[in-house]
């Protein structure tokens, strides 16, 4: 069993865009499955995936370790590959300017992306933890 609790950040969102972050790889029809079958709970009740969340809530997951390790990947900070161009910051919005060249979001796995290299910006900066971004 693995407990979920929401944070200020998360609240607002939906449960079930919540699970599908927290199960990566697993499909949405697995999810709604498991929320059917009451092996995942929300504040030790039955949910249906369709409820905000608040601040204090506690998710449940009822389901097997290497279930859960199946469905789940890690994410990883990584290396920062490129120096950033930061035209703004603040607590909510982060513009940086693109280099020519760079994708926005990878295409494939091996291609180098800005989205990529605001994640390790954000966590050396304080911005955001690595335990945050699971």
């Amino acid at each position: 069993m693995r407990e979920l609790n929401i944070t200020a950040r998360e609240e607002g969102q939906r449960l079930d865009k919540i699970l599908s972050k927290y199960l990566n790889k697993a499909p949405k029809s697995f999810v709604y499955k498991m929320l059917r079958k009451k092996n995942i709970k929300l504040n030790g009740k039955k949910a249906t995936g369709n409820e905000k969340l608040s601040k204090g809530d506690q998710v449940c997951i009822y389901l097997a370790e290497d279930t859960i390790s199946k469905f789940r990947e890690e994410v990883r900070a990584g290396k920062q590959k490129l120096k950033l161009d930061i035209l703004y910051e603040d607590d909510n919005v982060i513009m940086v300017n693109k280099p020519w060249g760079i994708l926005s979001q990878k295409s494939k796995s091996e291609d180098i992306s800005i989205n990529d290299q605001i994640i390790p910006y954000a966590v050396n900066q304080g911005l955001i933890s690595e335990k945050e971004l699971q």
